[in-house]
């Protein structure tokens, strides 16, 4: 992503587990491969025998990525079949045991043995834990990926109300950060129903996986199906806070060779619930995101995930300019309204720290500005003498992000040139 990025692990209190075993026999196999351990993550794995025998003769061979098409799939080299029958498959914590059966024939070359795993999984309790652990430290970050999948909408959709909740306990200690996180395991019309209840300025959803290169590949496990939610959290790592995720100039996603969930050739069907997902461009290679939406309110003027973090960033800088006046002494005129002279001078200050980070840094296309104005203004009704209250006001128009491009064209006797 370009980082830096820091990773809290959770506890994992959803048990990972193991699916059963699925046989597709040439002929007359008896053999079978029992499965025990505690899987690392989810696999779909295919044990394919090589070399028809039976353990300690025959042969087979496997991949982790059953969910891919077979021309596109890691396999594993071939191995021999230990004598005991036991083998672990490395790095995934799963061991298969080949079971012979009865014969004639115990593994035939052809003979396909299918399983899924699903890795441990955090629920909202370990979420809690996490978020208390986090409020607790120091380290200051602008964003949360709560990395993982949970097994339905519905369990994701209960978490994003208890995300939504956590993320208002940062920004009531001043701490102003957006959050990311999966949208489950069901299908889009059973996600966008489970989805459709919820609603928070500071969460973006991503729906939908896709086949990305491994940084840390195995055997088997080259280019595993993933989440998309880590495109999104990437690609809000590498970009300025102004930028459109959904950017076309900023290319398509890296290592990415196939998505589960097309959002432009299905219609903007996620798009129009406010959930993120990617999608592909005619004649053009590669996979972009489609929208980077909240999942706001209806009306809300936060809709796209640039949005937040320009706020947060003007909500952060603006707390942070406003501290030095807490307990200042203030002049005030005689009705206890502050004075016109310290009110220009807070006012020129707040205001230069926020175009220090808002107005005056260029953005993706390299023009000055992640917005297009803002405007500080200290209360001149306020009653401080009284109240020791000093009121303000930030107003930021955001730069704009056309989402059509409409265009006229036609064959005229007289063209113009257009001007220089």
């Amino acid at each position: 992503s370009g980082g830096p990025v820091r990773i809290m692990r959770m506890t994992t209190s959803v048990a990972a587990s193991i699916g059963s075993v699925t046989p597709t026999r040439t002929s007359t196999s008896t053999g079978t491969i029992p499965t025990s351990g505690t899987p690392n993550d989810d696999y779909a794995v295919e044990v394919e025998i090589v070399t028809t025998g039976t353990v300690g003769t025959g042969t087979f061979k496997y991949t982790l990525e059953r969910n891919r098409p077979t021309a596109a799939r890691t396999y594993s080299e071939k191995i021999t079949i230990p004598a005991g029958g036991a083998y672990v498959i490395p790095s995934t914590g799963v061991t298969i045991t080949f079971t012979p059966g009865g014969g004639a024939i115990f593994f035939e070359a052809g003979d396909k043995f299918s399983f899924d795993t699903v890795g441990a999984m955090w629920n909202s309790s370990n979420l809690a834990t996490a978020v208390t652990a986090l409020l607790a430290d120091s380290t200051l970050f602008n964003f949360l990926v709560c990395a993982g999948k949970h097994a339905t909408g519905a369990a994701a959709a209960t978490i994003f109300a208890a995300l939504g909740t956590h993320l208002t306990s940062f920004a009531n200690v001043h701490r102003y950060i957006a959050g990311m996180m999966d949208t489950g395991k069901d299908i889009a019309a059973t996600t966008i129903s489970a989805f459709a209840a919820v609603s928070d300025r500071r969460i973006l959803a991503a729906y939908g996986d896709c086949d990305i290169t491994s940084s840390k590949p195995f055997a088997g496990w080259g280019a595993p199906r993933r989440p998309i939610l880590g495109c999104f959290g990437a690609a809000a790592a590498r970009n300025l806070i102004s930028t459109d995720l959904a950017r076309f100039a900023s290319g398509s996603l890296p290592g990415v060779l196939a998505i589960t969930h097309d959002d432009w050739k299905l219609g903007a069907i996620m798009d129009d619930a406010k959930l993120s997902a990617l999608r592909t461009y005619p004649g053009v290679d590669g996979f972009f995101v489609h929208n980077a939406k909240l999942k706001s309110p209806a009306g809300s003027d936060f809709k796209y995930w640039q949005h937040r973090r320009i706020m947060d960033e003007a909500c952060r800088t603006t707390y942070e300019a406003q501290l030095k006046y807490l307990s200042a002494g203030i002049r005030t005129k005689s009705d206890g309204t502050i004075d016109e002279r310290d009110a220009k001078r807070i006012e020129k200050e707040v205001t230069g720290r926020l175009e220090a980070i808002l107005l005056n840094p260029k953005n993706a296309e390299g023009t000055a500005g992640h917005v297009s104005a803002l405007a500080y203004r200290i209360s001149r009704t306020q009653p401080l003498l009284t109240t020791e209250q000093l009121s303000s006001e930030v107003a930021v128009r955001p730069l704009g992000y056309p989402k059509f491009i409409v265009t006229q064209l036609g064959f005229a006797a007289n063209v113009q040139q257009i001007a220089a």
